[in-house]
């Protein structure tokens, strides 16, 4: 009976429907209630999808937020989809990263795929987002966000195809066997039954096409230096204590010193949870530059020079003869002399006689 009700717990959540809106209302909820809110986000990137690309599964739309050449692709967990992504931008964009959001394995649109397996398809579809980001975007770093299942999802994905082609990782709340966290999220309700559900867990677990194994052998997490875990001590989901068994052989791990949820560190200790990531990512917000209006500059006109009064010289006045009744001047005629000349006497002059 034990085995069954933690097989039907689960079951009943994972076959629970969960839309883009539910998706949202949630994200704006818990923002709410923390003081926060994503009115100041650009939110266009949910309008459409970026790009459609092809997967061993099928297609699949990517949703892409921001421009830069720097890259996070967002794997969501359980009870998610895309939309969820909308709580990494306000860290994200302002930092100089992309974020690449799409539905993982059995959530949202890649319903379609088949039933979500907790890790396992999903960390072949992990490797397809992958390979098409680096393809079309060429990414001048690329990190990998894994959430819950989705932290699940990059352990394994670790296990199948190695840590190559990606930067760093990291990883909220994820777990190293999807069977063993069940368990151990089941003991403090039926602490007295804790064996006893394993005689036939195994077998409901099997027959759903759940993993039951590691994903990856302890000795595995010592040698990646690029991932960082982070987990709350409080996570009921996804048991500290079961985390606990293979962090420790982590290089890079973060327990929250504040009080908080699963996966919800990023809301209810913000403070904290940027620190780290500007810590692991070596990176620090860009502030946006404040534009001023531009100064109408007023050109000062040259100080004016008080005029130079110029004296005219005093002309002598020319006196006007009028009439008193102010008639017009009578000009008169000019009298023409004439001048008399008289002729001049011509002297008849002696002829000279020629000389003989």
């Amino acid at each position: 009976m034990i085995s069954f009700y933690i097989w039907k717990r689960v079951s009943e959540k994972l076959n629970t429907k969960v839309t883009y809106q539910d998706s949202i209302d949630f994200e704006n909820r818990i923002a709410k209630e923390n003081g926060y809110n994503f009115d100041h986000l650009d939110l266009s990137g949910l309008d459409k999808p970026y790009k459609t690309i092809k997967t061993r599964f099928g297609d699949l739309n990517l949703f892409k937020h921001g421009n830069s050449k720097k890259v996070v692709v967002y794997c969501h967990g359980v009870l998610s989809n895309n939309r969820n992504a909308i709580k990494l931008l306000d860290y994200f964009i302002p930092r100089g990263y992309s974020v690449i959001a799409y539905d993982n394995f059995g959530w949202g649109e890649s319903e379609k795929f088949g039933k979500c397996t907790l890790g396992v398809k999903e960390a072949d579809l992990l490797k397809d987002v992958i390979d098409a980001v680096k393809t079309n975007l060429n990414p001048k770093e690329l990190v990998v966000y894994g959430e819950s299942m989705g932290g699940g999802t990059v352990y394994n994905y670790l296990h199948k195809y190695s840590n190559q082609g990606v930067d760093k990782f990291i990883v909220d709340a994820g777990y190293n066997s999807f069977f063993e966290n069940i368990v151990n999220d089941s003991f403090p309700m039926f602490w007295y039954f804790m064996y006893l559900s394993y005689l036939f867990l195994p077998l409901f677990c099997l027959a759903s096409k759940w993993p039951i194994k590691r994903f990856n052998r302890l000795e595995d997490f010592e040698k990646w230096d690029n991932v960082l875990h982070i987990h709350s001590k409080q996570d009921e989901l996804v048991s500290y204590r079961h985390a606990k068994t293979f962090i420790e052989h982590l290089k890079n791990t973060h327990i929250y010193e504040q009080p908080t949820v699963h996966c919800l560190g990023i809301y209810y200790a913000r403070d904290e949870h940027y620190k780290v990531l500007d810590s692991w990512l070596n990176v620090q917000r860009i502030e946006p530059k404040e534009v001023k209006p531009m100064e109408t500059k007023t050109m000062k006109s040259p100080a004016k020079k008080a005029p130079v009064k110029k004296t005219p010289a005093k002309k002598a006045p020319v006196k006007k003869t009028q009439s008193k009744e102010n008639k017009p001047m009578e000009v008169k005629p000019m009298e023409v002399q004439t001048i008399k000349t008289e002729p001049k006497e011509v002297k008849q002059e002696t002829p000279i006689e020629p000389k003989e």
